[in-house]
């Protein structure tokens, strides 16, 4: 293992634009530090996981990633560090209103960042809808070859096909619903970890039929959202109705709100961290949600007196 390990653990250092010094500090002295990276010995695994935890990896992807030769250069530590506290404010809250600086940094690591985790795919790859169309395709299709290096991780598949759902969502809220068709196809193509990510598949791809009018696509997707309210997963349902809103007010057929829309944001809104909008009264408005003044005209507002709204059949 030290021939393999230590020259692996260079290369992914290397990678990470971290010197020598900083990364074994308190873990290995310089001379065994420069042995480990020869290949000249290896530490004990107490000292071994502490090292793979700093390149943000578990033990899983480190073997993954030494039975991978790839080589990227260095990413800036003040870059990577000052991009994770940008996917640490999206990770509370995904609409999160970035700063243009925020958003520069996290274009600029989303494009360039080496030695990623599964986490830090799924964080990258859930931020990519907030860059330009172009933008977000480049960062999509960078991250699915980095994905690669893990197929035989666990995880992976589960990963994958969020990955392939994340397109086809972002597909459909600008409206281009033959790409988010054959986003959504990929995703059922792929084998499932769990039953619910081709549930999740069929529910959009159900919607992406805008020639059937809003009722007959409410009445179709219902059955899953009602059933995942009543299993007491509150925040997937009323994901699921934002989301589902979202693409029908894309594709030209969100005509009314529904009390239950109004339920989903309002909570939605309750969780928000309140550092998360500079100004919600900016945020809420129609500019944002077209036809939300109209519908808290219609069952009363404000959006907050909404919140125990559920989810009828």
């Amino acid at each position: 293992m030290a021939d393999e390990s230590g020259p692996t653990m260079r290369r992914l250092r290397q990678m990470k634009g971290i010197t020598q010094a900083d990364f074994y500090a308190d873990v290995l002295s310089p001379r065994q530090a420069i042995r480990f990276e020869n290949g000249e010995n290896a530490p004990r695994l107490d000292a071994l996981f502490p090292l793979i935890a700093r390149l943000g990896l578990t033990l899983s992807e480190f073997d993954a990633q030494r039975a991978h030769q790839t080589v990227a250069p260095p990413v800036k530590p003040a870059l990577e560090a000052s991009a994770q506290a940008v996917i640490a404010k999206l990770a509370q809250w995904p609409d999160w209103q970035l700063t243009a600086t925020e958003h520069d940094t996290l274009r600029q690591y989303a494009l360039t960042a080496s030695v990623l985790s599964l986490r830090d795919i799924v964080q990258l790859m859930t931020a990519s809808w907030l860059f330009d169309p172009s933008v977000g395709e480049s960062i999509r299709d960078r991250l699915w070859r980095d994905l690669q290096v893990y197929r035989a991780v666990p995880g992976y598949q589960r990963v994958a096909t969020g990955m392939w759902t994340t397109r086809g969502f972002d597909y459909a809220v600008r409206g281009q619903l033959a790409r988010s068709r054959q986003a959504f196809e990929q995703a059922l193509s792929l084998p499932a970890d769990d039953r619910f990510s081709r549930l999740n598949s069929r529910f959009y791809l159900a919607l992406l039929h805008p020639e059937r009018g809003a009722a007959a696509l409410y009445q179709q997707t219902q059955p899953l959202i009602l059933g995942v309210w009543q299993l007491g997963d509150r925040v997937l349902a009323d994901g699921l109705v934002d989301n589902r809103r979202h693409i029908l007010t894309a594709m030209g057929v969100h005509a009314h709100w529904r009390r239950e829309e109004l339920g989903a944001m309002a909570r939605m809104q309750r969780r928000q961290p309140a550092a998360a909008l500079s100004d919600a009264a900016d945020y809420y408005t129609d500019a944002v949600f077209p036809g939300l003044t109209a519908a808290l005209a219609e069952f009363g507002g404000p959006l907050r007196v909404h919140e125990h709204s559920g989810h009828e059949p």
